[in-house]
């Protein structure tokens, strides 16, 4: 029984005839090869064997075979063929192959495979498409039903040779930010490096000539032609942008000193998420409707993205960190786990972020705290002057949903920024809830606070963070809610 696992570069593997060199062929059986290694070796079967080698488990141990460390950098890829065969009576057990490109250090599963039945038998060929000098392979037995699994033979191989040619990257785009553009591309098979230069005319330019270290990218844009990014990962942001203004990005690949033809990509930073356009006009945030650039129609608790589809918020206008999933920030995605626990009347245990329920049919942006969720944790809104106008004045409004069926107490309390990193706290909007359970349901605090004495010019951005954390008492934590924000400009 023949199986293909897994071909990442069929065309580098002999389609158009490129060499294939046998680095080691070994049959299974006897002391491991010199530099090899056998860990968590299970005593009454033991690895070595007259004629294969086993891999066993037993009471959670699991046997691995390690090889020496392999230089195949002088190839294009690798491919590794094993043959294997199930061992004993009795349930089933599967085989898991770990490749290692820094002499055994880390390692990235490349294949697992179960042994189906008795007599199954898996012969079976997979990639090796990231090679370096240092490559160690790991094959484990990863079942847990105490079946042994056989190592028959197996082979290395290097395929082709490096390449001498760099392939230009693909599918490269650009995301609209604020002040910034994202930048993500899909490398090629064949570069040591991608340069990414920027410019305000289309067009590339003269190409780029030397060797590593001939650019030193700076992702803070400050003059037309200006190197933004040197590197080999497949994306970056370009930041110092103006909004409105057309930027183009040409990118190249570098293998020595050879460098491809280049691509050129645009984009036009500008700001997508909430825009207040009107003085004296309070833009209402209720979760229920749908707000451009705030929230895809009735907030649904299945997550915030730069993309949100019906039910998700924007992440445009919303950053929230504290969850144990991690920080959530402007223009980024989180749509599973903490960001994704749904819509619920409240009484919840798990921590995480809820479209809550806090009355028929009325939705707020919710948060249950937990140990290792939001405590502390922040959720921030950000939001622009659309007007053309200087405002002096922001008035600020906002319901706090509690509902206190827990001990312990906590504080919500508000800040504001104009950087988003310097925050003045507003004092007088500070909230707990009480300490001592009660049965009373959702309960509404209203609050308001007038931002005077600022000058908040057109275009500038403004940020409102709710902060939270643990106050006192002991036991798990009462749940809380956003809703109704208002926020209206003012220039007297």
């Amino acid at each position: 029984m023949r199986i293909l696992v897994l071909i990442v570069l069929f065309l580098q593997s002999g389609f158009f005839g490129y060499s294939q060199t046998t680095i080691v062929t070994l049959a299974g059986g006897g002391s491991l090869p010199a530099g090899w290694s056998g860990i968590n070796a299970v005593t009454s079967e033991p690895i070595d064997k007259s004629t294969y080698w086993m891999l066993q488990t037993s009471g959670g141990a699991r046997d691995s075979i390690i090889t020496s460390s392999y230089d195949l950098s002088s190839y294009g890829s690798a491919e590794f063929d094993l043959n294997i065969r199930s061992f004993g009576s009795g349930g089933h057990n599967s085989i898991k192959v770990d490749v290692s490109t820094d002499g055994g250090t880390t390692y990235s599963q490349t294949f697992t495979g179960n042994m189906t039945t008795t007599s199954y038998a898996y012969s079976g060929l997979l990639t090796i498409t990231s090679v370096s000098s240092n490559v160690v392979l790991r094959i484990t037995n990863s079942g847990t039903s105490g079946r042994g699994v056989r190592m028959q033979s197996m082979q290395l191989r290097g395929i082709g040779t490096p390449c001498s040619t760099p392939i230009n990257v693909a599918s490269a785009s650009t995301q609209v930010s604020y002040q910034s553009l994202n930048l993500s591309w899909s490398n090629s098979m064949c570069y040591d490096e991608v340069v990414v230069f920027a410019d305000l005319s289309s067009g590339i330019g003269t190409a780029p000539s030397g060797g590593a270290g001939a650019y030193t990218g700076n992702s803070a844009y400050a003059t037309t032609g200006q190197c933004v990014f040197t590197g080999t990962t497949s994306s970056f942001t370009c930041t110092g942008l103006t909004n409105g203004t057309l930027y183009y990005f040409e990118l190249f690949t570098r293998k020595g000193t050879t460098w491809s033809s280049g691509i050129e990509i645009s984009g036009t930073p500008s700001f997508n998420g909430l825009g207040v356009s009107a003085l004296n006009t309070p833009v209402h945030i209720d979760f229920d409707n749908t707000l451009a650039g705030v929230c895809n129609g009735q907030f649904n608790g299945s997550g915030i993205t730069h993309s949100p589809t019906t039910g998700q918020l924007s992440s445009y206008s919303w950053s929230i960190d504290g969850f144990s999933d991690g920080l959530l920030s402007f223009e980024g995605s989180k749509s599973s786990g903490d960001f994704d626990r749904g819509v619920s009347s409240g009484s919840v245990t798990t921590g995480g972020l809820y479209a809550f329920e806090v009355a028929s049919n009325d939705i707020a942006l919710g948060v249950q705290p937990s140990g290792s969720d939001f405590t502390p944790g922040e959720i921030v809104l950000r939001f622009q002057n659309s007007t053309s106008s200087t405002a002096s004045h922001i008035l600020v409004e906002y319901d706090i949903y509690t509902h206190n069926n827990e001990s312990r107490d906590s504080y919500f309390n508000l800040a504001y920024s104009s950087d988003n990193s310097s925050y003045t706290p507003i004092s007088a909007l500070n909230y707990s809830t009480k300490p001592a359970a009660t049965a009373s349901g959702w309960v509404v605090n209203k609050r308001y606070f007038l931002l005077d004495g600022l000058t908040f010019k057109a275009d500038s951005i403004m940020y409102i963070s709710w902060s939270s954390d643990d106050v006192g008492a002991s036991g798990s934590r009462d749940e809380f809610a956003l809703d109704n924000i208002k926020i209206s400009l003012h220039t007297s």
